[in-house]
């Protein structure tokens, strides 16, 4: 436990870092569920103008600017549009309540647009992950040594990608998702069949759908494993508890859509407004796995290791099959890599990759260490280029 307060510190401090410099900590997409999750918790509705405004005139620190690039226009409702999923809002919304406290006790006046609210959600997204740090590590020792675990989530959070999305930009709908799959990792290896672990994969595997909903591919086959066990021991009420916590866990997005658009199932990705999938093709292949501009195996080579890893491990090849599915749907989603440092779409697919990279610290302890090491140094250089 003592590790995870350690990168907690680190993550934090570069973060603070980070934010005292741009003066604000969330980009890009994050900037859509903030505006949901500040909207739901100061104006207890769906009035969007407010914060709207503030981020359209935003002061940043030499200049300013809009963080508001989406389609705003007025909605059937009358209200203004915003596209994004409220799984991620969710999550955020605590750290509202907990500064919102801390603001009334200390009567520290902070304004609703205080930018304390944009640091909540950063320190939320850290904890995330590192708690899915933690529940990935607590996954890999059903299959792995206490020292090996330890060392595969280290190299994971050092000598990939994960370090700056867990550091510099930990505001975004990924760190919720990495966390929720890490966490079905967790439930699922533990072979419960007790009616409160079909509720709790239900809800979680719910708020994975109104988060990322193409993430939800990275878990299905683990339910399809579970149901088969939960057969073999004639636990039949667990599917009708899990597909009500799953129903359960939509309802948020479901009055979101409902007040949006007046229809409860008119969501913004199957109708189109968040892209249109397209066949993969070769080309939208290789440039997410390889792109100079951020390609996922170029910029975190670990990764590269890992699926290696897998490759040689017994009965693996259940990692593998989804991987190579999911990689598809992103290929066919978008045919370059997103904005951003390295290919951000991969980040929930990193728990699956796990296992491979400790059965290679198992079997070339002293090789990994050096080729980890490397990775880190190449992380590092990047991130150097990245922003200078």
């Amino acid at each position: 436990m003592r590790k995870y307060v350690i990168l907690f510190i680190i993550s934090c401090s570069i973060f603070l870092i980070h934010f005292l410099k741009v003066k604000h900590g969330i980009y890009g997409d994050g900037n859509g569920y903030y505006s949901i999750a500040h909207t739901l918790f100061f104006q207890r509705g769906l009035n969007f103008a407010p914060i709207y405004y503030s981020l359209s005139h935003f002061q940043g620190a030499s200049y300013e600017f809009s963080r508001v690039f989406w389609n705003t226009s007025k909605t059937v409702t009358g209200g203004l549009n915003n596209p994004w999923l409220i799984g991620t809002s969710l999550f955020w919304l605590p750290s509202f309540f907990f500064i919102s406290i801390l603001n009334f006790v200390f009567n520290l006046k902070l304004s609703m647009f205080s930018s304390f609210y944009e640091i909540g959600c950063g320190v939320t997204g850290i904890l995330l992950v590192l708690t899915g740090l933690f529940f990935l590590e607590s996954y890999l020792r059903h299959h792995f040594d206490k020292k090996i675990s330890s060392y595969t989530v280290l190299s994971i959070f050092f000598s990939s990608q994960l370090f700056y999305y867990a550091s510099f930009e930990p505001a975004l709908s990924h760190q919720v998702s990495f966390f929720l799959v890490c966490l079905l990792l967790f439930l699922t290896a533990k072979k419960i069949t007790d009616p409160l672990s079909a509720v709790v994969i239900g809800l979680t595997v719910g708020l994975l759908s109104i988060t990322r909903m193409g993430d939800t591919l990275l878990v299905l086959p683990w339910l399809l494993l579970k149901f088969r066990e939960w057969v073999h021991a004639k636990k039949y009420t667990n599917f009708i508890l899990i597909v009500f916590a799953f129903c359960i866990s939509l309802v948020p997005q479901l009055l979101l859509q409902w007040g949006m658009y007046g229809s409860a199932f008119q969501n913004p990705y199957l109708q189109g407004e968040k892209g249109t999938p397209h066949l993969f093709t070769l080309s939208s292949i290789i440039a997410h796995l390889f792109s100079p501009k951020g390609g996922f195996l170029l910029w975190s080579p670990l990764f590269a290791a890992g699926i290696f890893g897998l490759m040689k491990m017994r009965k693996s090849q259940f990692f593998l099959i989804i991987l190579i599915l999911f990689t598809l749907l992103i290929s066919s989603w978008e045919s370059q890599v997103p904005a951003g440092f390295g290919n951000r779409f991969f980040i929930s697919a990193i728990p699956l990759m796990a296992p491979g990279v400790a059965y290679l610290f198992k079997n070339y302890e002293k090789r990994l260490l050096i080729f980890s090491t490397l990775c880190f140094l190449w992380n590092i250089f990047l991130l150097t280029r990245f922003y200078f």
